[in-house]
């Protein structure tokens, strides 16, 4: 969707700061606009448990999804 939404977080000890906010969309809030153009394929589903498992953080899923998947459009 190329959205231009986007935060970015700090965490110190136990607070979480909120370290910038953009806060404009190029599309709707709609619950279904979401829900229809982002279900990952049971293929996708499986590939995630199987890396979460061996301790794979979420940088390095992303890009091995992206990798192995380069026809589905994986957003961070």
């Amino acid at each position: 969707m190329n959205c231009p939404w986007n935060i970015n977080l700090q965490l110190t000890s136990d607070l979480v700061y909120v370290t910038s906010l953009c806060n404009e969309h190029n599309h709707s809030l709609e619950k279904e606009n979401f829900v229809s153009n982002h279900q990952l394929s049971p293929e996708i589903l499986e590939e995630i448990k199987f890396l979460v498992n061996i301790g794979c953080g979420a940088g390095p899923i992303i890009r091995a999804l992206q990798k192995r998947f380069p026809e589905t459009v994986i957003h961070l």
